[in-house]
């Protein structure tokens, strides 16, 4: 299994512009202060990348270490992520797929928790269906 690799900059802001309008999906927190993006197919997005960078850079794309051209080409997906609150963007690039699609559930469930009456309320299957586990009264 190989390990993911966080991206840096320029690159993860270059990332974080694609996925911000072309996410596979994204999910956010409830008080949207923490943003998430699903890239798919690393090596799609090296040249619009380069070429991005050459317009919004100085015209090098020599300033992205080559081995995180090289990751990124390799990548079946990347994560990219945003913190409101402190400015910070982060995008880690998967060589698995299965490692790819665990990071994105993970994400997923620590950005949009349990919310009552949502679609991922569990049930209780013995539980009477007027009852919910957000709506229960300590009764004696």
């Amino acid at each position: 299994m190989t390990p993911d690799r966080v991206l840096t900059a320029p690159l993860s802001d270059l990332l974080l512009m694609v996925a911000e309008e072309e996410a596979s999906d994204e999910t956010s927190s409830p008080e949207e202060d923490l943003w998430a993006g699903l890239l798919r197919e690393g090596p799609d997005l090296v040249p619009r990348l380069a070429e991005e960078l050459e317009q919004v850079d100085t015209g090098d794309s020599e300033t992205v270490d080559p081995d995180e051209w090289s990751t990124l080409n390799k990548a079946v997906g990347v994560i990219v992520t945003r913190d409101n609150r402190t400015g910070t963007t982060t995008a880690r690039a998967f060589a698995e797929e299965q490692d790819l699609l665990a990071a994105w559930e993970a994400i997923k469930t620590e950005l949009a928790p349990l919310t009552p009456g949502g679609d991922d309320a569990e049930v209780d299957e013995d539980a009477d269906a007027s009852s919910s586990r957000f709506d229960q009264d300590d009764e004696p």
